[in-house]
């Protein structure tokens, strides 16, 4: 990471992604955890706030002096550091103690305003390798849902931020699937010390309390002379977010889920009905009706594709590709069809 000699710390770094590949290859090997501090201490020469770096856990001795660059050196290396980062997730070499601080802090870089789209890129791909590895547990996997979630209320994120911030949690492996969906939960008011260990989805009364006024919690959707749309918008897609997993809700307790499931995009398709587009602000209410469109088409689309898998035999798709054996009478009957005639 340093500056000193750009093309000599180039190579460098090519050198070390190459050799740790090559060690990460090999056997298993016992190889030591990188703690809080000295994955934050490139962080604090690059100019991330001490303060800011001290409340993600870096120690009294990585508070360096920040090195003075141009924006361009600063970004690229802000990528090398990302990758980095990837290479180290996927070598299970970070401590997991340290796991929820460096996914929260990759998520503020990238949300800042000067990220260009190849360091966000970079930065999705770091935390998909981070929370992908074997070494996260449920328990890494809470305390990462609680760390950034303590993030955005402190900075006050608004629906649309919050809604930017789990765009960039890809959800590509179970692990990372599981946090993106119980932050988004906890967003719209859930309480995370529900979290189960044996759940792979939020619950879901929560999703059809927030169409109920007289139900407790503080986030409610619904339609007023008054509503924000764009704040509306982001709600009803930071709750597509939270049920990304359709399969698990309609398989849930003997078909309950699926009475649920159906009940929240009825409630969809209700306040739906009730948004008219207007001349005024009508981009923000059209865009709002897209994503609640958006959102009870799926849910119909995906709970009709659950249950008619679940009415079938086997409840695989192989019996819809693999040709059915014929029946002892279609046998028979081939078997003792017309002679042949003598001389054929």
């Amino acid at each position: 990471m340093s500056t000193a000699c750009r093309d000599l710390s180039l190579s460098a770094y090519r050198s070390l992604l190459l050799l740790h590949r090559e060690v990460c290859s090999t056997a298993a090997l016992a190889r030591p955890y990188l703690s809080p501090t000295r994955l934050l201490t490139p962080l604090i020469k690059l100019g991330v706030n001490t303060q800011v770096a001290a409340a993600f856990g870096a120690e009294a001795d990585a508070m360096v002096s920040p090195t003075g660059m141009s924006s361009e050196l600063k970004a690229e290396m802000l990528c090398r550091f990302f990758s980095m980062l990837e290479v180290l997730g996927r070598s299970q070499s970070i401590d997991p103690a340290a796991i929820p601080s460096i996914v929260s802090i990759l998520l503020l870089l990238s949300l800042d305003p000067s990220a260009v789209p190849e360091l966000q890129q970079d930065a999705v791909s770091a935390i998909e390798a981070v929370l992908a590895s074997p070494t996260v547990t449920r328990t890494v996997e809470l305390d990462t849902c609680k760390f950034v979630l303590r993030v955005t209320k402190e900075m006050g994120f608004t629906p649309d931020l919050q809604l930017r911030l789990l765009a960039l949690l890809p959800g590509c492996s179970a692990n990372s699937g599981r946090v993106r969906r119980w932050i988004a939960w906890a967003m719209l008011g859930g309480d995370l010390h529900t979290f189960h260990a044996c759940s792979d989805v939020p619950p879901i009364q929560l999703m059809l309390d927030l169409f109920s006024k007289t139900a407790p919690g503080v986030v409610k959707l619904g339609v007023t002379p008054d509503t924000d749309y764009q704040h509306l918008g982001a709600l009803v897609n930071i709750l597509s977010v939270a049920m990304t997993d359709v399969d698990a809700y309609v398989r849930h307790a003997n078909g309950s889920g699926s009475v649920l499931t159906r009940n929240v995009y009825e409630a969809l398709e209700q306040m739906n009905g009730k948004i008219v587009d207007d001349r005024a602000a009508h981009m923000d209410r059209t865009k709002t009706k897209e994503a609640i469109n958006r959102l009870h088409k799926r849910l119909i689309y995906q709970r009709h594709a659950v249950l008619e898998t679940l009415r079938t035999k086997t409840g695989k798709m192989d019996q819809f590709l693999v040709a059915k054996p014929k029946s002892a009478a279609s046998r028979t009957k081939v078997q003792g069809g017309i002679e042949p005639a003598k001389g054929e």
